[in-house]
């Protein structure tokens, strides 16, 4: 990885805790089909526990063993019968260049095992009581704490294939990047983006979906929504002031589009998010 490049990702790198506890486990808990917007870190304390993939794949960890489930991929958690376990566990958002998962770059979801999975299961204890009592101090701890959960992730899973054509990719288009802010509130065109690389729109159109996996115009949408969702999540505004804040026509086009990305309306979003909150459920 080039100098350029590695400072391009470093100043774009971010860590967003989401929320997170240590919560006893009942037998047979099930969590659902479910496809979560941010990633999860979960170990388990207790009896065997089988996550179903989307795909058909089955995982299972056991006792101790820890698992990272990135963010966008359909999973079910269940506790198998005979015995109830705690999950020290984790919500959380590992990006770089505003909205691309920083874990798609590896080959997860993985389950761990041994010191790197206690490792796991004490930091996201520790972000969980951290975040119980937020300060100047404990926001900077938090994040502390979240890099080394995202390193200890990282340093122990191997690299998806074409990492480096990925990489060479982001390198075209780091000029873009710079002004991807600005492209994410509307304020830069397409046509703009695209003369900062000097490439065309048809070829930066086409370079940045194999860096990302999305076209420049869903790239700019799913940030601008990431970016109304958090403010929805941290506060208690009214849905009308985040549509205007993020530059949508009024609160019907900015509730479409945000339940065409998160699978329900914002009002239905921020209660979800508050009884997860309240069961303590991973």
């Amino acid at each position: 990885m080039d100098s350029k490049l590695a400072e391009l990702l470093g100043s774009t790198m971010k860590f967003n805790y989401v929320c997170g506890a240590v919560t006893p486990i009942a037998n047979c808990h099930d969590t659902g089909w479910r496809t979560m917007q941010c990633a999860l870190c979960t170990q388990n304390l207790g009896n065997l526990v089988d996550v179903h993939l989307g795909s058909g794949a089955v995982m299972t960890y056991g006792h101790g063993e820890a698992l990272i489930m990135p963010a966008g991929i359909r999973h079910r958690i269940r506790l198998r019968p005979g015995g109830e376990s705690v999950s020290r566990w984790a919500h959380f958002e590992f990006s770089v260049f505003e909205t691309v998962d920083a874990l798609s770059f590896y080959e997860l979801p993985k389950i761990f095992s041994g010191s790197v999975a206690e490792k796991m299961g004490r930091l996201c204890e520790a972000l969980s009581n951290e975040n119980e009592k937020p300060s100047m101090l404990c926001l900077c701890r938090i994040k502390e704490l979240g890099f080394s959960l995202a390193e200890t992730a990282l340093e122990n899973s191997e690299q998806v294939s074409g990492f480096r054509e990925r990489c060479e990719s982001y390198r075209r288009l780091a000029p873009a990047f710079r002004s991807s802010e600005r492209f994410s509130r509307g304020e830069i065109s397409l046509e703009e983006m695209a003369k900062l690389c000097n490439l065309s729109v048809s070829r930066f159109s086409a370079i940045f979906r194999a860096a990302t996996g999305e076209s420049p115009v869903r790239y700019q949408t799913q940030a601008r929504l990431q970016k109304a969702r958090s403010m929805l999540l941290s506060g208690d505004s009214m849905v009308a002031e985040i549509a205007e804040a993020f530059g949508y026509k009024d609160q019907f086009h900015f509730s479409k589009a945000f339940k065409l990305q998160f699978g329900l309306s914002p009002l239905q979003y921020r209660e979800q998010a508050k009884a997860r909150l309240k069961a303590r459920s991973f």
